[in-house]
């Protein structure tokens, strides 16, 4: 019988709170370059009449995702000392962006949007006068006031110093995977997922080789 070997992937969990740190900053790359795509399609849109809404709900998107990285939550936010690295301009802005979506988006507490009731009577010349009753809804459009192409380069800078840390813990979490034998990592518990739809995936991959009592084989984040 002829033909090659295939390699053989075997998907192991990485335990402790470094590792988990490390997939929670994989998350917060995933929020970022969704602000990214979302701040390109409304600028891309910005002559397009008729894809408003498209863009308000792209803004409102970004905002959110924007401020899940700094908010706490099951996932650890993205550290506040990134933010001192921004410069004046950059700072202002990441504070803007925290206080829409707090202020604006999630909640409505800033005036930005406003209900009016209103009955309306209709009064004709010789018939009985009738009334309606509806109301006026206005927000502010918040994506024409801001300049969404330096939300995008925000966005695309943090995700770099998240990538920069994430590369980080990899590294530390490979050489404390060195100092075991392959059979122990074989051991190790398998990954379970509770969401098991086709979410958003990032292709970052971490790689080293390990040696122990088992073949040798490249381990690969991600695989």
């Amino acid at each position: 019988m002829s033909g090659s070997l295939q390699t053989k992937r075997a998907l192991r969990l990485l335990q402790g709170e470094k590792a988990q740190e490390f997939a929670d900053l994989e998350g917060v790359q995933h929020d970022l370059k969704h602000v990214a795509d979302a701040c390109k399609m409304i600028d891309l849109w910005k002559e397009n009449a008729s894809k408003e809404g498209v863009r308000r709900a792209c803004f409102d998107s970004a905002v959110m995702r924007y401020r899940r990285c700094f908010n706490g939550g099951i996932r650890k936010k993205m550290s506040v000392s990134v933010i001192s690295s921004l410069d004046e301009d950059e700072k202002l802005l990441h504070g803007k962006l925290l206080d829409l979506a707090d202020k604006s988006v999630a909640h409505c507490v800033d005036g930005s949007e406003e209900n009016v009731p209103i009955v309306t009577m209709i009064i004709p010349p010789n018939a009985p006068v009738s009334a309606e009753i509806s109301a006026w809804n206005g927000r502010v459009v918040h994506h024409n006031k801001v300049d969404c192409d330096k939300i995008r380069i925000l966005a695309l800078k943090l995700r770099a110093e998240a990538k920069s840390y994430a590369t980080i813990l990899a590294e530390e979490l490979l050489k404390e995977l060195q100092g075991k034998s392959l059979s122990e990592i074989y051991h190790m518990p398998k990954p379970q997922r509770s969401i098991t739809d086709n979410g958003e995936q990032l292709s970052l991959k971490y790689g080293g080789k390990l040696k122990g009592d088992l073949p040798p084989f490249n381990f690969i984040k991600g695989q």
